[in-house]
């Protein structure tokens, strides 16, 4: 496929909207504010290598670039479409998108982990069981498996699935699903 860039202004005359005939992320966005929150991301790491450039924004099927006041995009425009053209293949799209998703995923497991380590754990280790994350998915279905005295506990397949559930949706996040494996 070949990728095609238009750009768009912005009211900041800082940024400047590069708009391509493709997907730069499959959904929601991804601010990046430094070359240091690169993470493997080969195009943001091609776009910071640019001088000048300070901030990336992706959405959609578009990339908000911002730089510095000290360069012009007379000079500055050419050299992130060619950085586009360059590293912006379905490949590196699909990278970018599994690379924000995993990231987030993770990220949201360990927020979990700490409010269950705080809040459910103690209260089933004193009754000789526990609880432990097996997967969450992008659309926020945490799946999770008991153990010991909870494993067979009919309770905890109903009752103590609610109310952990309705501890992560008060303390985490109120799209929360939690389904026992």
């Amino acid at each position: 496929m070949i990728i095609l860039i238009d750009t768009e202004d912005t009211p900041n005359p800082n940024a400047l909207k590069f708009i391509l005939n493709h997907p730069v992320i499959s959904e929601g966005s991804k601010s990046i504010k430094s070359s240091d929150e690169v993470n493997g991301d080969k195009l943001a790491k091609a776009l910071f290598g640019l001088n000048g450039v300070t901030t990336l924004f992706y959405m959609d099927n578009f990339i908000t670039v911002s730089k510095d006041e000290t360069v012009e995009w007379d000079s500055l425009e050419e050299e992130v479409r060619k950085s586009i053209l360059e590293h912006f293949e379905p490949e590196v799209a699909k990278e970018i998108s599994e690379l924000d998703i995993n990231d987030e995923i993770d990220s949201n497991i360990d927020a979990i982990e700490k409010i269950l380590n705080e809040r459910i754990r103690p209260a089933l280790a004193m009754d000789g069981g526990g609880v432990e994350v097996v997967s969450l998915s992008p659309d926020m279905v945490l799946e999770v498996k008991y153990f010991g005295a909870c494993g067979g506990c009919p309770y905890s397949t109903f009752n103590t699935l609610k109310a952990i559930e309705g501890i992560l949706q008060r303390f985490f996040d109120a799209r929360i699903t939690v389904v026992a494996i």
